[in-house]
């Protein structure tokens, strides 16, 4: 007779491995055990890994753009509000979205490298490579879309790199740090010798860039306490635009209250030969012209009448599209004070400037709209008007900052600014002080630090730089030693007692070395630990 017993067997048990599950069927849409593979990634797998690291790495350069170009991101605004007559938050609209994109690339990221570090294979659902192929083209569109309207924001990007220069090292040695123990356990299992060279090599040479990288970063905010120049004067851009209506009264009073040492604005000659404050070719984006002229909406400014431009409200525009999402900290006086503000003549402006013993710098926006002001009856006698404006107001004539040029020639007692965008003859010191030039004015594509540093220290030139109002932009011209910058945003900046970041040579030394020890360290830990 045969046992039963010695048939029995003991019946097999599967363990619940709840986050494995997860992980497969977040990833791979592989939900059940039976689907959940440790072969090794097949070809495609690995296109499709390279190319979520490369979507992660462009989001995150996409992001630190957005981030960057704050500086100017009224400028988006304003460029579709004249292609079509609409002002939205698209800056704002385009960083959360990328904020978005940026989380969810790096969830699957995430999730692709623990399938790496268990074993599985790197099997991505079509949904998220679908996900990944339009970020990816959205990425590459809209780098397209901005590099036309906007080029200079590459050059911002370049300049911010001697602002987070030190900090960008320590994120790439923790870069470095997390991808160690990927590198070691994939050299390790790896068959093929040549491959674990090649793949070892190209770790090496990363390695050592980042650790030599920092002695290349120059940085004018690597400089001891002591040495840090006085802090840069506040030009108010149109008045402050951020805080009151450009161009108006009530912008140019708050400016003088909030201590700015200089107006920016822009003169247009209208038809009749009255010089008034207006920056744009038309009066659309500004003042409720479309509501009150609407035949005449798109007609450029210089081509109305002044008894015509006084009809026009130029606040009230301010108060309901909140360019610069200040209104909300405004009070109700004040907001009826904005709402109900007029375009004013030069000769107010220059008035109220004399009274406030502030200078003035203003383009006269004859010359830049030459185009559509072609035939104006004032064309070629619009400097005269200009200058007996000033003549007239009594103002101080070295408070008038006169954007010097060849066709700008006067010969008033005016401090000449020259102008850096006409080009590198215009930043040359020994033809600046041929011209009796005192100022250079200039935007942060036209200038570098190294180029601010020999006008301002060697040939002591003042240096002013627009537009200028990111914190982390103003601290890098404090460095530098910028005589004064041409600033929106008055109020923050104005308040700011110190650059964001200060680091003496010694100090920034050491973070860099206790930043290279401790990464080595680390990464050589990983190493034997895998071994």
């Amino acid at each position: 007779m045969v046992s039963l017993h010695g048939s029995h067997k003991r019946l097999q048990t599967y363990q619940h491995h709840y986050c494995s599950v997860c992980m497969t069927g977040l990833f791979g849409c592989r939900w059940h055990r039976y689907q959940q593979s440790k072969v090794a990634s097949n070809k495609w797998d690995i296109i499709w890994f390279i190319t979520l690291i490369i979507a992660f790495l462009y989001v995150v350069f996409m992001l630190d753009y957005w981030l960057v170009n704050q500086n100017s991101e009224d400028l988006v605004a304003w460029y579709l509000f004249d292609k079509f007559g609409r002002w939205d938050p698209v800056f704002d609209f385009l960083l959360a979205l990328t904020g978005v994109c940026l989380a969810y690339v790096f969830i699957v990221l995430l999730m692709s490298l623990c399938h790496i570090g268990t074993g599985h294979q790197v099997y991505m659902h079509w949904g998220h490579r679908v996900a990944l192929a339009l970020i990816l083209c959205g990425c590459v569109t809209i780098t397209l879309f901005v590099s036309s309207i906007w080029s200079a924001g590459w050059s911002l990007m370049y300049v911010s790199l001697q602002i987070s220069g030190p900090f960008i090292h320590v994120g790439l040695m923790f870069g470095m740090v997390c991808m160690t123990w990927l590198i070691a356990d994939w050299w390790m299992q790896s068959s093929s010798k040549v491959r674990s060279a090649v793949c070892v090599g190209i770790y090496v040479a990363l390695l050592s860039a980042i650790l030599v990288f920092p002695p290349f970063l120059e940085s004018p905010c690597v400089v001891e306490s002591s040495q840090l120049p006085r802090k840069p004067r506040i030009i108010a851009h149109r008045g402050g635009a951020a805080v009151a209506p450009e161009n108006t009264i009530a912008a140019f009073e708050n400016a003088a209250k909030h201590g700015a040492s200089t107006w920016e604005s822009d003169v247009v000659i209208s038809h009749d030969g009255v010089a008034f404050m207006h920056h744009d070719d038309t009066l659309r984006r500004t003042t409720n012209v479309q509501s009150v002229f609407p035949q005449n909406a798109h007609r450029e400014a210089c081509w109305f009448n002044f008894s015509q431009i006084q009809q026009l409200n130029s606040g009230s525009w301010f108060i309901q599209r909140d360019p610069f999402n200040t209104v909300r900290g405004l009070k109700d006086d004040q907001r009826r004070v904005y709402a109900n503000q007029s375009i004013p003549t030069l000769l107010q402006y220059l008035e109220l400037a004399r009274n406030n013993n502030v200078r003035v710098l203003f383009d006269i926006k004859m010359w830049d709209s030459a185009k559509s002001c072609r035939g104006h009856p004032y064309s070629s006698s619009g400097l005269d008007i200009v200058v007996n404006a000033i003549l007239e107001s009594k103002i101080l004539h070295h408070n008038v900052l006169w954007l010097y040029w060849d066709t700008h020639k006067v010969s008033h007692n005016f401090t000449r600014v020259a102008s850096a965008k006409l080009g590198s003859h215009m930043t040359d010191p020994m033809n600046l002080r041929r011209h009796d030039v005192s100022i250079v004015n200039g935007q942060f594509d036209h200038l570098d630090t190294q180029k601010i540093r020999c006008v301002c220290k060697v040939f002591n030139i003042s240096v002013n730089m627009y537009v200028v109002d990111a914190s982390w932009l103003y601290s890098l011209y404090w460095c530098a030693g910028v005589e004064s910058v041409t600033t929106n945003q008055i109020e923050r900046l104005g308040l700011l007692q110190q650059p964001i970041w200060l680091l003496s040579p010694k100090e920034f030394q050491i973070m860099w070395l206790a930043t290279d020890v401790i990464g080595c360290a680390v990464c050589l830990f990983i190493w034997i630990y895998q071994k």
